[in-house]
């Protein structure tokens, strides 16, 4: 089964990162769209680092949560697997997949470096708006919006390279 298992982690990996350049692209579109408010907080007097920690906070704390859901659907999946395994195998087999402090830590090890990671592209964008345009048009700005376009590109072209690999 080692092959075919090793295969299945590949596989997972590359659904994963799928999964993190789609919410990347997501916090990148929700970032365009709070333009006015970090324009409104930096002319108040914000610091550029203190947007880029609040906006890595926010995304390290969807991560989170996401992995905590992933890892609740894990141990329901984990409940069910007998009930797809044949009746044979399984009552001849003892197998068992546990959801131990390995099995977290390693959740915890690719959720928290995939967060900061794909969270940092959209607070470094955001940070630096044109505060004049931005709030003289209302957030309606079009400065920067070329950068943001290439890096939903880039995104996106990740995205399906690694779906047609996958």
């Amino acid at each position: 089964m080692g092959p075919a298992l090793a295969l299945l982690l590949a596989v997972s990996l590359g659904v994963q990162l799928i999964v993190a350049a789609n919410v990347a692209n997501l916090l990148l579109a929700r970032a365009v769209s709070r333009q006015k408010e970090i324009a409104i907080r930096l002319a108040a007097g914000a610091s550029r680092a203190r947007l880029i920690r609040q906006l890595l906070t926010e995304s390290v704390l969807l991560a989170l949560l996401g992995g905590g859901i992933g890892v609740l659907f894990a141990s329901w999946a984990v409940d069910s697997m007998p009930l797809f395994l044949p009746t044979e195998l399984a009552a001849r087999s003892h197998l068992e997949f546990p959801l131990d402090a390995t099995t977290l830590g390693l959740t915890l090890l690719l959720t928290l470096p995939q967060a900061l990671l794909f969270g940092v592209f959209p607070a470094l964008q955001t940070s630096r708006p044109d505060l004049y345009a931005v709030l003289k048009e209302g957030g309606r700005s079009t400065q920067g919006g070329a950068a943001h376009h290439r890096l939903r590109s880039g995104l996106v072209v990740t995205e399906m390279a690694v779906a047609v690999v996958s």
